[in-house]
């Protein structure tokens, strides 16, 4: 007799979709770790969006980078204090109720996963050159990005645009001015063209 396919244990469907900036609920779906392309050690998360219905089904994955170019293992305790991936991931974890102290990658990954936590999301465009200082091939690109992560009923769910009171706000004087606009045309490192940023990825494949 062949072999039964068990298509019930199959996952619900669900789609990378670009939210709008806001606060969803979220569980994790989720939670292991894995080395980034630069090398470094990281934690890698899955969401599936619960709430609001606009955000039901959607899939994001978030990595935080803990390993560093001078100890990419993360071996060393000081790597983690000072990272800023670290902090992140272990604000999600106090969010989602995870049991932190003395326990392994493993086990704190393992509770993790069907924890409900609320997701203040934001868009961003995709920049020419990535992180690594390569050509990137999803410039201009819009992508959902994690700002902040909260326990459930700690912010209102939805879009910002309809929670009363969460318009974002000017910056106040004295602080920093808001960086430039990217330019709309880059010139190609391998052919010299002048291609838009919004095809500059596509453009980098033909080379």
């Amino acid at each position: 007799m062949g072999r039964i396919i068990p298509f019930e244990l199959a996952r619900p469907s669900g789609i990378f979709t670009v939210l709008d900036d806001g606060y969803y609920a979220f569980d994790i779906e989720s939670c292991e770790e894995q080395t980034a392309r630069s090398g470094n050690y990281m934690m890698v998360v899955g969401f599936r969006g619960a709430e609001p219905a606009s955000a039901a089904g959607t899939l994001h994955t978030e990595n935080y980078v803990v390993g560093t170019p001078e100890d990419p293992g993360a071996a060393d305790p000081d790597t983690w204090a000072k990272s800023v991936g670290f902090s992140r991931f272990a604000r999600l974890m106090d969010r989602a109720k995870v049991a932190r102290n003395g326990a392994e990658a493993e086990q704190v990954c393992q509770e993790a996963i069907g924890k409900r936590v609320i997701l203040q999301v934001q868009q961003e465009v995709e920049p020419a050159i990535d992180k690594y200082g390569q050509p990137n091939q999803y410039a201009g690109r819009v992508r959902m990005r994690v700002r902040e992560s909260f326990a459930v009923g700690e912010r209102p769910l939805g879009p910002l645009s309809a929670i009363p009171g969460t318009a974002l706000k000017a910056a106040p004087v004295g602080t920093a001015a808001p960086k430039a606009k990217p330019p709309a045309v880059l010139a190609c490192t391998v052919c010299k063209a002048s291609v838009a940023v919004k095809d500059y990825g596509a453009h980098m494949l033909t080379h």
